[in-house]
């Protein structure tokens, strides 16, 4: 399955839509107005909560996102590696969950038990930030696109600290 999200040019609350091959909505992004933590919510079409993702507030040296689920359980923490590439750790009670990018960032493989399950890849050639998600395995899609939200925080966070 091939999903696409793409930050609008200009938004206060930085709300998108995921859309599939065909333009049909899978998932609303809806941001806040205001919040340090860069808070969005995962919905369905409908508007039903899915996963609530933001970045955690203090961190010393390495990014991090954070994914909720309905109950506000963390279901998964997404932090940056000391490493040449743009590799994450991410420590969850779902799985093992593994995420390898490149060294420029802009291609990043999922896995999951040592297995590929997904690829988020950011569009060079661009106005805003856009993300293909090409999923392996269909049950995991809500989460995968949560991961890519996440991934999307942590980059504009650190894009954020380098002005």
């Amino acid at each position: 399955m091939r999903l696409f999200f793409a930050n609008k040019f200009f938004t206060f609350k930085g709300s998108s839509k995921v859309t599939d091959e065909n333009k049909q909505l899978q998932f609303y992004i809806k941001g806040k107005f205001f919040t340090f933590t860069r808070k969005k919510y995962l919905q369905t079409p409908e508007g039903l909560p899915v996963f609530t993702i933001r970045n955690k507030y203090w961190h010393w040296f390495f990014h991090t996102a954070l994914i909720f689920d309905n109950d506000n359980t963390l279901l998964m923490k997404i932090r940056g590696k000391f490493m040449l590439r743009h590799s994450f750790k991410v420590e969850s009670p779902l799985g093992d969950y593994r995420i390898d990018g490149d060294y420029l960032g802009w291609d990043f493989d999922i896995y999951k038990n040592e297995e590929k399950i997904a690829h988020i890849r950011r569009k060079i050639i661009s106005f805003v930030d856009t993300y293909i998600i090409d999923i392996d395995k269909e049950d995991e899609t809500p989460l995968m696109v949560a991961m890519a939200v996440a991934l999307d925080n942590i980059r504009d966070h650190k894009k954020l600290k380098m002005h």
